[in-house]
């Protein structure tokens, strides 16, 4: 059960407080000696339904009032909605085991599944993570393959990820440019089926290599990207190789696909950088404190308010009636 305006359960403590007080307010008119005292009638038994009624009444209002839905779900008001597609390489380069995490040193697709989890589920540190975002997942080699369509359901995501394993053989390389333009795409299809804009779109773009593969080249990829109003955030491996100009021409390219889209690009040597452009992109794309909402569930308010009236109706009745006090 869901609740549009689930602040109002607040006025529920305020019961107590008004059961003490209305004891408070009615003390017994005339009391009489414990020894004396005769056995209760059924009457006299009851005479505190009437209050108990009303307290429920009351109770029954307010949580009417927070309009509760039995089997909603949740929809996104997607010009609100910040969309983010990952793009993760897992070309057999990817298996090298030195890239700092940590005390020691790791595989660097290892630390980018690990970081990309902290990412989107945060890590109670420095990443809060991205619960109200709609995530996709993409991952490439020789080609890109969708793994997860933008979805605000994340829990699939963590075996997503943790199953990503390093290319090899005919599937080996490294198709940037096919993979932004899949994912730029994906932005396309969900603005279409939604009848929608999104609010932002957002590319991270994690890799270790050149383009060599692929029908696009990353400049051709970025162009796309750019009339889509897709923003690619591109960052590289870089743990401390001694090819400079291989370095180099993978910055070029990855420079090339972040100022084209009006994104950034940066170059990591260590688990450490990585969650520092990790957090840069947080302060870039802020994440709505929530935008999704529910809908198409069994509405609850009509039937609470009519059993609340009820209520009220049977206290006034057996308060003029059977449990009536003489003044």
């Amino acid at each position: 059960m869901n609740f549009e305006w689930p602040w109002a359960l607040a006025a529920l403590l305020l019961l107590p407080l008004l059961a003490w007080r209305q004891r408070r307010l009615n003390p017994p008119t005339v009391v009489f000696n414990r020894t004396a005292a005769l056995p209760p009638s059924a009457r006299q038994k009851f005479l505190r339904l009437p209050a108990a009624l009303r307290l429920v009444a009351l109770a029954l209002l307010i949580v009417a009032v927070a309009r509760p839905q039995l089997g909603a779900k949740p929809f996104r008001d997607i010009s609100r909605s910040i969309a983010i597609q990952v793009l993760i390489d897992r070309s057999s380069s990817m298996r090298h085991t030195d890239f700092l995490y940590g005390r020691g040193a790791a595989t660097r697709l290892d630390v980018v599944k690990t970081l990309s989890l902290q990412f989107i589920f945060g890590n109670r540190r420095e990443l809060k993570g991205r619960p109200s975002d709609m995530i996709g997942l993409i991952e490439f080699a020789g080609d890109p393959i969708t793994l997860s369509p933008l979805t605000l359901s994340h829990d699939h995501l963590s075996s997503l990820i943790r199953s990503i394993q390093p290319a090899s053989g005919d599937e080996d390389g490294t198709a940037i440019g096919d993979a932004v333009a899949l994912a730029a795409a994906r932005f396309k299809e969900a603005e279409t089926a939604a009848g929608g804009q999104l609010k932002s779109k957002v590319i991270v773009l994690l890799t270790d290599g050149q383009n060599n593969m692929g029908a696009r080249t990353p400049a051709q990829a970025a162009a796309l990207a750019k009339q889509w109003g897709v923003r690619v955030y591109a960052i590289g491996i870089h743990p401390g190789v001694a090819d400079s100009r291989y370095d180099r021409m993978i910055e070029t390219g990855l420079d090339e696909l972040g100022e084209e889209t009006g994104g950034l690009s940066r170059m990591v040597e260590s688990g450490a950088a990585l969650v520092d452009v990790y957090k840069e992109i947080d302060r870039l794309e802020p994440a709505e404190v929530k935008t999704a909402r529910y809908a198409g569930g069994t509405a609850w308010f009509g039937a609470l308010a009519l059993a609340a009236l009820c209520l009220v109706a049977t206290e006034a009745a057996i308060s003029q009636t059977w449990l009536r006090r003489a003044p």
